[in-house]
């Protein structure tokens, strides 16, 4: 079930700021943790909050700026059938980015996201649909989330929310 950004940050005890950008970071670069990140409807937001901060190549390995099909495919290498299957903004297309381009980057973390920005419905799905998936060696983690706003402020609170995601799983696994 989708949940709502300010719900989820609530809940979460996240209110977005560089702070959580400098947890996140300080994680990372503390457990030696490598991530690699595919964007979809974010165009590289998420990989520049990760990349913010000085000495971030030593945890940030590369991100993906894949929008169309064929660009998952080719960037992350995505089963086509995962997104013929389950479409292109699911949460099953979201972790087979994270797996993919973990995988093609040799990460412990892979994060991958996909949605729809607007204005228009897009595959079936409504505007502020968004699901981000997160990987690792042994957990698969997907959400799904239901935002509002313009384009550009969907586009910002799904960046925010995989920091989220991704500020938690750190959270709960160190």
């Amino acid at each position: 079930m989708a949940e709502q950004f300010q719900q989820f940050m609530n809940r979460a005890s996240i209110e977005f700021s560089a702070n959580l950008e400098q947890r996140v970071y300080e994680t990372l670069k503390q457990h030696k943790i490598l991530i690699a990140v595919a964007e979809s409807l974010t165009g590289g937001l998420i990989s520049s909050m990760l990349t913010s901060w000085p000495g971030s190549s030593e945890y940030f390995v590369g991100g993906a700026v894949c929008y169309t099909p064929r660009a998952k495919i080719i960037q992350t290498g995505i089963d086509p059938k995962v997104i013929a299957e389950y479409g292109i903004v699911s949460g099953g297309t979201a972790l087979g980015l994270a797996r993919g381009i973990s995988q093609r980057l040799f990460t412990q973390l892979g994060l991958g996201i996909t949605g729809v920005a607007g204005p228009e419905v897009h595959g079936g799905r409504k505007v502020g649909t968004v699901f981000i998936g997160l990987v690792d060696k042994e957990r698969e983690i997907v959400k799904e989330f239901s935002l509002d706003g313009s384009r550009e402020e969907i586009q910002r609170k799904s960046a925010e929310a995989a920091l989220g995601v991704l500020w938690l799983y750190l959270k709960d696994k160190n």
